[in-house]
């Protein structure tokens, strides 16, 4: 997919919200009864009326409603911001690997892995120049987001951002130490959670992901390739000038004009 393909699909999914923020509330009411009523009722109203109460959170939660886009309706105003304001979760953890910048920065070009070590992370899915992410939420909830890289430059830095959802983006930063054999891996993290205020005390309280999780997975992401640079047979590992494999992904280093 071209550079002026993937601006299209930006411009084309703004933003999927399509409900009013007062239309958001009542359907978190509605929920709220709906569940509370499930909760209370004989085994055969119980299922549907959990259910209902069920969607109808997740839908003033999310603020998306598939039968209204499908209808081609929309009652949120291009300004309106979240429920309870425009809240943004901004992660940001440093760690230092006992191997080169470009061999950090081949392990975590291959996008693929990262659910093995992020672990709010359940898989990503290559596919060409767009990456497919599914994270864990508060409360066992899925989020999903389609991802493009912003700036690839092999053994210094990698950049990415989410199609159509400018609070969800990511960069890491790799800095040499030590003469060039270890590496300080510098993280950078922002999300923006559904339901504002309300919505970052779930995730970062409630099973969602903060600073603290940020840095024991960067402990767990800095033993797996120490064992993966050190441990694996000299064969297996690309020689130092190696060209990386693209994954369908920064054919050519990208920095947009704004970067």
């Amino acid at each position: 997919m071209q550079r002026d393909q993937i601006q299209t699909l930006e411009q084309s999914d703004a933003d999927h919200r399509n409900l009013s923020n007062q239309e958001r509330w009542l359907s978190m009411l509605g929920g709220a009864l709906a569940l509370g009523v499930g909760l209370r009722a004989s085994k055969p109203a119980a299922a549907p009326m959990a259910a209902l109460g069920t969607a109808l959170l997740l839908r003033g939660a999310s603020g998306y409603c598939p039968i209204s886009d499908r209808l081609g309706r929309r009652s949120r105003s291009p300004n309106e911001s979240g429920l309870l304001g425009n809240e943004r979760i901004r992660l940001r953890q440093a760690i230092t690997i006992d191997v080169p910048p470009i061999a950090v920065y081949r392990y975590w070009r291959d996008l693929e892995k990262l659910p093995e070590v992020l672990r709010h992370l359940r898989r990503v899915k290559m596919d060409n120049e767009i990456s497919h992410w599914t994270a864990n939420g508060p409360l066992g909830l899925e989020f999903n987001w389609d991802v493009v890289i912003r700036e690839d430059h092999p053994g210094r830095r990698l950049a990415w951002q989410a199609l159509g959802s400018p609070g969800h983006s990511g960069a890491i930063t790799l800095r040499p130490r030590a003469g060039g054999h270890n590496t300080l891996l510098d993280v950078e993290l922002e999300y923006r959670p559904p339901g504002g205020a309300l919505g970052r005390t779930l995730c970062t309280r409630f099973g969602g992901f903060n600073n603290q999780q940020l840095a024991i997975d960067l402990a767990h992401l800095k033993q797996r390739i120490e064992h993966w640079h050190h441990g694996a047979p000299a064969r297996a590992r690309p020689p130092a000038g190696a060209d990386v494999p693209d994954q369908g992904l920064g054919r050519e280093p990208i920095s947009p004009a704004h970067g």
